[in-house]
């Protein structure tokens, strides 16, 4: 069982922090996302314009079903997904979970400086991103919270810490 699922809010690093350990762990690396736009050839925002955030989550859930079955794979999922359906009992019955902690004023500055259409925000600026941030944080947080290690996303030396917790996890790696 040779996988790390990397959870938490949108824009708190899960894609960066997974290329970066996977690189330096020689393992594989995996985004939900991109499997989801690879496989149906278009965009996660035009998955939600055009069949709606229920028909995603349930396309997301098949994905990360997927996922279980890989091997030495570092894997990013969506910010939502461990939150439907019973995704994160799989993810954390099928590797290590990590959350990436950030606090909400960061998530907000990032989502507001990053060049990626984030479905659920796409409309939203100032306060009413602060907002929508805060109030999903708190509802999200509670699934999050579960994960096997809870990492602090602004730690400077993060990639290193979470190496040296995923070879102690799993012992030695290969």
């Amino acid at each position: 069982m040779s996988r790390v699922y990397l959870i938490g809010f949108m824009g708190s690093g899960k894609t960066t922090v997974g290329k970066q350990l996977a690189r330096k762990m020689r393992w594989s690396f995996v985004d939900t996302d991109n499997i989801i736009e690879k496989e149906l050839g278009i965009t996660v925002q035009e998955v939600f314009d055009q069949l709606g955030e229920e028909w995603f989550r349930e396309y997301e859930q098949k994905v990360l079903t997927k996922t279980t079955s890989f091997q030495n794979t570092i894997i990013a999922t969506g910010g939502g997904t461990p939150c439907f359906y019973n995704n994160m009992d799989t993810i954390i019955n099928n590797g290590l979970c990590i959350y990436l902690r950030m606090p909400p004023k960061e998530i907000v500055s990032r989502i507001s400086q990053s060049q990626k259409i984030r479905p659920l925000v796409y409309n939203l600026t100032g306060i009413k991103l602060e907002k929508y941030v805060e109030k999903t944080l708190v509802e999200r947080e509670t699934v999050y919270l579960k994960a096997h290690l809870i990492a602090d996303a602004l730690n400077p030396n993060l990639i290193h810490t979470l190496e040296q917790q995923i070879k102690r996890y799993f012992g030695t790696i290969k």
